[in-house]
């Protein structure tokens, strides 16, 4: 019996966000790959769905829902600190567009 997945969920600014990357022709590819596993993964399917989808193993798509995850945990574990939470958000901001350019 497989282990039941962790809900991936995005805001309408991650997931806008998101669909951007995978339309741009300067990122990696290995970016694009890693976004339409969150994309995917919060749209509901399964890892191995997913890794069928995006020639990926299990393991893979599997690793990077993990870590999406845990992205995410952080930034909600500022959400009562206004200051800290719009630094953090500013930062993973410049770490995006970094990997963007």
């Amino acid at each position: 019996m497989a282990r039941p997945l962790s809900p991936l969920t995005l805001t309408t600014e991650q997931r806008e966000l998101l669909e951007t990357i995978t339309r741009c022709r300067e990122v990696p590819y290995s970016l694009i790959q890693r976004v339409r596993i969150v994309l995917s993964a919060s749209a509901g399917c399964n890892n191995k769905t997913i890794g069928q989808d995006t020639g990926q193993c299990e393991d893979t798509v599997g690793l990077w829902r993990k870590r999406w995850l845990e992205g995410c945990a952080d930034l909600e574990k500022r959400a009562g600190q206004p200051k800290l939470l719009r630094e953090a958000i500013r930062g993973s901001e410049v770490q995006w567009y970094e990997n963007v350019r």
